[in-house]
């Protein structure tokens, strides 16, 4: 099977009795750990860093460096049989995880298929644990960039914890340093679900397949076009979901939505995501023991399965967050803003993976803000796409925040028009050989053009 590698970091952290101060899950998340037989919020377990085995390095970020998990080793305490001895929720969720991942190395590495050898044989019902990541804060950076990083990620798992949904990465664990090496309290790694692909691979991907041009049928036209809504439909969800709790995730672009082994759509990287509401954009957790319990009160989410916060709110954020090409005009230019610039995101992300093409790929970065950000210009719009498709989008990236339609109003126009008839559905077959070839549609200077005829105005706060 090979040496497994373990990430190089001190692997002592405080005993178990700080567990308690551990952040919890949502009783929706509860629930569908243990079927549902959790009556009570449930504390995430807090690991040590040895009972986490690394196999390779799958991805690395500014902060951040993502490992393949082989095997998770819980070291348990024995189970006391006093009749008075009762363990702790902490204790119990470690005691839980264990249980969910000892058989994890068994099933995703020792029965691996040989070819010209007969499978072999599992035991009826017999379900593999999921596939997990470890997500750490790389200990090369310098001392204060660490620390951002470590506040980050422990801004990214108190979102997380939040959530229970099947388009949104799970969080399984999370881990500490030691109290010796000055780095006491902080959250330096967590246990998330494990990415097969992005959606920027699959875009890859879906564009092969229309490179097929005359030899593929119009049905399978169709289907492509279906796959790309429904994947687009469960992204809409996860942001649906996330907006119902007042949580704005600000960096919604191709290379934060992924794909699980199951082929399953996943929103993932909320270090730029916030909950609205707060008295401050700038992360309320400090790199202390402390902050953990105060991520403990945020999160403790069986209270916040909906949130005060409107579509139409606006907050004073922090300006010129996430990707530039996907970024809303408000957060861009420094303006108040809400939940609705996820929804311009997510326009743009809809746009190249219906039309295949990036956008934008014409503009030059120092004209960028003169041209797409004041000046109201969009991709182009290909005539031959269903007119609700079309609808949606000038809808979505409208200069107008408030013009936009909600996250909510997205999913329910992307569920219409795939239970609608096939005339509202596909596009018209007079564009299929343009669209779904080699050929690009035509282009004027860059593929674009303008939104709305006047240039972005600040909204009214």
């Amino acid at each position: 099977m090979g040496d497994a590698r373990r990430p190089a970091m001190s692997a002592a952290i405080p005993p178990a009795s700080v567990f308690g101060v551990g952040i919890s899950l949502s009783r929706e998340a509860a629930a569908s750990d243990e079927g549902g037989a959790s009556s009570a919020a449930a504390p995430i377990p807090l690991l040590r860093l040895s009972e986490v085995v690394a196999e390779r390095e799958l991805g690395s970020g500014g902060f951040c460096t993502v490992w393949a998990v082989r095997r998770i080793e819980v070291d348990l305490p024995p189970i006391e049989r006093d009749q008075g001895h009762e363990e702790t929720p902490p204790q119990v969720a470690r005691r839980r995880l264990s249980r969910r991942f000892a058989s994890y190395e068994k099933k995703h590495f020792s029965y691996r298929h040989v070819p010209g050898r007969p499978p072999l044989p599992t035991e009826p019902f017999d379900q593999k644990p999921p596939k997990v990541a470890l997500k750490m804060v790389r200990t090369s950076l310098a001392k204060e960039r660490y620390e951002t990083g470590s506040r980050d990620l422990a801004a990214e798992v108190s979102v997380l914890a939040q959530c229970a949904h099947p388009n949104i990465i799970p969080l399984y664990a999370i881990g500490q340093n030691n109290e010796g090496d000055g780095n006491a309290g902080r959250i330096t790694f967590a246990v998330i679900g494990q990415l097969r692909s992005t959606l920027k691979n699959k875009v890859y991907k879906w564009r092969e397949d229309r490179g097929l041009g005359v030899f593929i049928t119009r049905r399978a036209l169709n289907q492509l076009w279906i796959e790309r809504l429904v994947c687009l439909k469960s992204v809409a969800d996860a942001l649906k979901y996330l907006h119902g709790k007042g949580i704005v995730h600000r960096d919604i672009s191709l290379d934060n939505i992924g794909f699980d082994a199951d082929d399953i759509v996943k929103l993932f990287d909320f270090g730029l995501a916030r909950c609205l509401g707060e008295s401050s954009d700038a992360p309320s957790y400090t790199s202390s023991a402390a902050s953990i319990a105060s991520i403990a009160t945020i999160s403790t989410g069986t209270e916040m399965s909906s949130s005060t916060v409107r579509e139409d709110d606006l907050f004073d954020l922090t300006s010129n967050t996430g990707t530039l090409r996907y970024m809303a005009p408000e957060v861009a230019l420094g303006c108040p803003y809400g939940v609705k610039c996820d929804v311009h995101s997510l326009a743009i992300v809809m746009h190249e993976v219906l039309s295949l093409v990036k956008p934008y790929v014409n503009v030059r970065p120092f004209a960028f803000t003169s041209v797409v950000v004041k000046g109201g210009l969009r991709p182009t719009l290909d005539p031959s796409w269903p007119e609700g498709v079309r609808h949606l989008l000038q809808g979505m990236w409208s200069t107008d925040c408030a013009r936009r339609p909600s996250s909510e109003e997205v999913v329910e126009s992307i569920e219409g028009l795939l239970r609608g008839n096939d005339a509202d559905l596909f596009p018209k077959a007079r564009g299929l050989k343009g669209f779904f070839s080699d050929e690009e549609p035509p282009n004027r200077i860059d593929g674009l053009v303008s939104a709305s005829p006047a240039p972005y105005t600040r909204p009214r706060s």
